[in-house]
C-alpha cells in the first residue's frame, strides 16, 4: 500500500508542483523549471516526495535551486544530479524485482499485518549493515541491493518493503539520541498502521541492538507509542500522526497468572522487549495490577534481570515493557 501522507500536508499549490516533479523524476529529468517558489518551499516539497516515494531511489538527498530574474519575472529551476546512471537504474530495478518476488514468498504464510511487519524488521536486520555514506546510503536500493545504509536509507527500505506487504506507513524525519554519546542528531524512522492504529517503528535502532545478528532478535522500538518514543526521539508532533494506542494481538488472551508468567518467559527467551495482551484473569480491576506485579517479579527473579518492568493497564488491555 503506497501512502502519500506528506503530499497531503502540502497546500494545493504545493501539491500541484509535487505532482509535476514526481512525473519529471519518473522520467529521470534533472532540470525542472518550477513556478516562483522559495528555496525553503522547494526543499519542503522535495523531502515530501523522497519520503512518499522510496521507489525513486536514484534521487539525491539534496538539490540545487537556481533563480534568475529578468523583465519577464523570476524563473526558478530545480537542478539535481541523480545518484545512478540509467544503466545502473536498470540493474537495480531488475534486482529489486527479484527481491520483491523472494520477499513475497517470505510473507506468504503470515496470518496478519503484525506478522508481516515482523518479517520486514527481521529481513533488514539479517541483510543490512549500518554504514554512513551521506551520498549513497540514504536510499532504499543501496540498502536492499548493496545491503548497507544509514537511517534515512533504512527507513526508505522499510517503507518499500511495507508497501510490498500492503501495510500503510510513512517516513518520519526528526532527531534521536545516540546511545554511545547521548547526543541528539538527525534521524529517520517509520510510523506504521496496524489494525487502523498508528505506531512508531525504528528499524535502524533494531539494527544497532542486533549487531551480532543472532536469533532471537531484539525487536526494540517495535510499534511504540509517542510516550515511549519521546524518551529518545524528537519529531514534529503537529505533522506526524499521533501514536497513542496499545498494540494488542487478538489471539493474546491471558486467563490465569500462570499463563502470564509463561508468556513473559517466552517473550524474554525470544528477545522481545514488550508484551501486550488482554487480561481475563478473574480478579477485580484494582487487584489486577498486584497480580501482574507478582508475575513480573517471579520472572525477574527467575531470569536474574537487573532492569525493571513497566506496566500499563487500560481496562482489560495490558502492556508490559522491560
Amino acid at each position: 500500500m503506497q501512502s502519500y501522507y506528506w503530499r497531503e500536508k502540502l497546500t494545493k499549490r504545493e501539491q500541484n508542483l509535487y505532482d509535476k516533479l514526481v512525473d519529471a523524476f519518473y522520467k529521470y529529468e534533472e532540470h525542472i523549471y518550477c513556478a516562483n517558489f522559495s528555496p525553503n518551499k522547494l526543499n519542503k516539497i522535495y523531502v515530501a516526495i523522497t519520503n512518499d516515494h522510496p521507489e525513486l531511489y536514484y534521487l539525491p538527498s539534496k538539490v540545487q535551486v537556481m533563480r534568475t530574474i529578468s523583465i519577464l519575472g523570476v524563473k526558478t529551476e530545480l537542478v539535481l544530479h541523480n545518484l545512478f546512471s540509467r544503466c545502473q537504474v536498470d540493474r537495480y530495478d531488475s534486482i529489486l524485482e527479484k527481491i520483491k518476488g523472494e520477499f513475497s514468498n517470505k510473507i506468504r504464510f503470515c496470518k496478519n499485518d503484525f506478522e508481516r511487519e515482523k518479517v520486514v524488521c527481521e529481513y533488514i536486520i539479517e541483510n543490512t549493515t549500518y554504514k554512513i555514506n551521506n551520498i549513497l546510503n540514504q536510499n532504499a536500493a543501496t540498502v536492499l541491493v548493496d545491503k548497507m545504509g544509514q537511517c534515512s536509507g533504512i527507513a526508505k527500505a522499510v517503507k518499500l518493503l511495507l508497501n510490498w506487504c500492503g501495510i500503510n506507513n510513512i517516513i518520519v524525519n526528526g532527531t534521536a539520541k545516540d546511545s554511545s554519546t547521548g547526543q541528539m542528531g538527525p534521524h529517520a524512522w517509520n510510523i506504521v498502521w496496524i489494525d487502523s492504529q498508528s505506531y512508531h517503528l525504528d528499524v535502524t535502532f533494531m539494527l544497532g541492538a542486533n549487531r551480532r545478528k543472532v536469533k532471537p532478535y531484539n525487536l526494540c522500538y517495535f510499534n511504540c507509542m509517542d510516550s515511549e518514543m519521546i524518551k529518545t526521539h524528537q519529531w514534529s508532533t503537529e505533522d506526524a500522526p499521533y501514536c497513542n494506542h496499545y498494540l494488542i494481538k487478538e489471539e493474546t488472551v491471558v486467563n490465569t497468572s500462570y499463563e502470564l508468567c509463561k508468556l513473559l518467559e517466552d517473550a524474554l527467551i525470544q528477545g522481545e522487549k514488550a508484551l501486550s495482551f488482554e487480561s481475563q484473569i478473574a480478579v477485580t480491576s484494582n487487584e489486577l495490577l498486584a497480580v501482574i506485579q507478582n508475575c513480573c517479579q517471579k520472572v525477574i527473579d527467575k531470569f536474574a534481570l537487573r532492569g525493571s518492568m513497566a506496566i500499563r493497564i487500560q481496562g482489560s488491555l495490558v502492556q508490559i515493557r522491560w
